[in-house]
């Protein structure tokens, strides 16, 4: 209940979740949590600690860097997936709608993802 936008209705629900499935991988998870919608994870991303590791300017907002976190293509929503290189809303929108994933290399599923763009994700991208 520290975070800003977090009262006990929603820290309750994020210590159930938790509970149910394990810690956060990273602050990203968090949009699991009912009631934690893009625009509060935006604002809870800067303050929050998942799984040990503090939160960077990187992870927290913009597209991801060598060395952060990847994202589950699985889980990822579509905010998070434009955090990806050369991905934007369209792209994003591709890749939710062609789950479910079961490795990286099934994006070459999705439209437009060619050989030279799977390999520029494969460093961000993970599959649980």
């Amino acid at each position: 209940m520290q975070v800003p936008g977090i009262g006990p209705g929603r820290a309750d629900a994020i210590i159930a979740q938790r509970n149910a499935a394990g810690e956060f991988g990273t602050p990203n998870d968090l949009d699991r949590v009912k009631g934690v919608g893009p625009k509060l994870l935006e604002q809870v991303k800067p303050h929050v600690i998942a799984n040990g590791t503090p939160p960077t300017k990187s992870t927290a907002t913009g597209k991801l860097k060598p060395g952060d976190p990847p994202l589950d293509i699985n889980a990822a929503s579509e905010a998070e997936l434009q955090r990806l290189p050369g991905i934007g809303p369209a792209m994003a929108k591709l890749i939710v709608e062609a789950r479910p994933f079961t490795s990286v290399n099934d994006l070459d599923r999705v439209k437009r993802i060619g050989p030279a763009t799977l390999e520029k994700l494969r460093p961000f991208v993970m599959v649980k």
